[in-house]
């Protein structure tokens, strides 16, 4: 994808990332920020709605979502039958996660007080919106997963082989996906392929 592409790109930043940390050439590129992009608590709820009206008001783009982004994106494909029309989707990093033991004991774990336990943040200072994402957050994301069958996702899925966050072999059961190793620490940001998908 080059700079001169005609079809506007809209890249939509994962949790806890800091917009400004990302640098594109291409002139095309919009931003959307989310809660979790931000200083506040997340508010996945009202950033499904931003989602939707994306959608809505873009008939031709490129949406390009990393992370928590793209979790939100199928969730709203699969459970709401969110119209894509000629939008083009590919997801970075997408937080697609499996029902394992850790996945339940988070999801036991976050209740009461222990919804606000801070998760410190190993991503570079520059990069992250937060020095921490609260457990709740990651519980939310994990409820998310129970409500959408990765085997089918449409999308175009780009993931690092050395991501931090992700079960590659769990991941292998999308039908376009593309593992690749080109990414610095943390690998799961995926900046290198972002730029080179997006610049």
């Amino acid at each position: 994808m080059t700079s001169n592409n005609r079809d506007p790109i809209i890249f939509i930043p994962g949790l806890n990332q800091a917009p400004a940390s990302f640098i594109f050439s291409n002139s095309n590129v919009k931003f959307l920020s989310l809660s979790f992009n931000k200083k506040m608590r997340p508010n996945l709820t009202q950033d499904q709605e931003k989602i939707r009206k994306i959608f809505k008001n873009n008939s031709r783009s490129i949406v390009v979502a990393h992370s928590l982004a793209a979790l939100l994106i199928e969730w709203a494909i699969q459970n709401e039958e969110l119209e894509i029309r000629d939008n083009k989707l590919i997801y970075m990093a997408p937080a697609f996660y499996p029902p394992n033991i850790m996945a339940k004991f988070v999801k036991v774990s976050a209740r009461g007080i222990l919804n606000h336990l801070p998760i410190l943040s190993l991503a570079p200072l520059k990069s992250r919106a937060r020095s921490y994402v609260e457990l709740g957050v990651y519980r939310e994301i994990l409820n998310l997963n129970e409500d959408i069958d990765i085997a089918k996702c449409r999308a175009r899925v780009i993931v690092d082989a050395r991501d931090e966050m992700l079960n590659i072999k769990y991941l292998k059961g999308i039908s376009q996906l593309e593992i690749v190793r080109e990414n610095q620490f943390p690998h799961h940001r995926c900046y290198t392929s972002l730029k080179r998908i997006i610049d």
